[in-house]
């Protein structure tokens, strides 16, 4: 077999995803370049989101040399540069909306297990719980909250009050850091 495609449901457990697409890259390696490696989360199928496909080499680099390979928006670069300027790999950050990309670009874990909040969140009180617990315990250094103005959103930030609002961007956007 020249050709190999691989399909590969990812669900809501950023830490386990890197070591599964390098797993699996590993499968499509000596294959033709038309074989491809797709990472589809079940939470986008459910809601029909769009798919991302991308070559096993171009996932690859992405996981190997964030910034390089992936074409992003002015947004996502200044967020992503403000947090690899301000946090190192070992520190944690917390995105609250569904922006679990930065995580990966930015070789950052999330500081909650629930890196993705809605809508388990909404729907569980104890996961709800959980999730405000890790905010008050592990402080991530930086906060991204991609839409200021949901209620929601803002309602998972109990320890806003511990953080700096360095920047909006495009009116919804709000990137913080932890004071001190």
């Amino acid at each position: 077999m020249d050709t190999l495609y691989v399909v590969m449901p990812a669900y809501n457990e950023e830490e386990n995803i890197r070591d599964s697409v390098l797993a699996w890259y590993s499968v499509l390696e000596g294959k033709k370049e038309n074989s491809s490696l797709l990472a589809i989360s079940m939470v986008f199928l459910l809601i029909a989101a769009p798919v991302w496909k991308v070559t096993g080499q171009d996932a690859l680099n992405a996981l190997k040399s964030p910034n390089k390979s992936i074409v992003i928006s002015e947004d996502v670069k200044k967020v992503s540069d403000f947090i690899q300027s301000n946090t190192t790999p070992e520190d944690k950050i917390q995105v609250i909306g569904n922006y679990n990309f930065l995580y990966v670009y930015n070789r950052r874990q999330s500081a909650s297990r629930y890196s993705y909040q809605e809508p388990v969140a909404s729907i569980s009180d104890k996961i709800r719980q959980e999730f405000l617990q890790d905010m008050e315990t592990q402080l991530p250094k930086v906060v991204v909250v991609k839409d200021i103005n949901n209620s929601f959103f803002m309602s998972l930030f109990p320890t806003i009050d511990q953080y700096e609002q360095v920047f909006v961007l495009s009116e919804t956007m709000g990137v913080y850091q932890l004071k001190g």
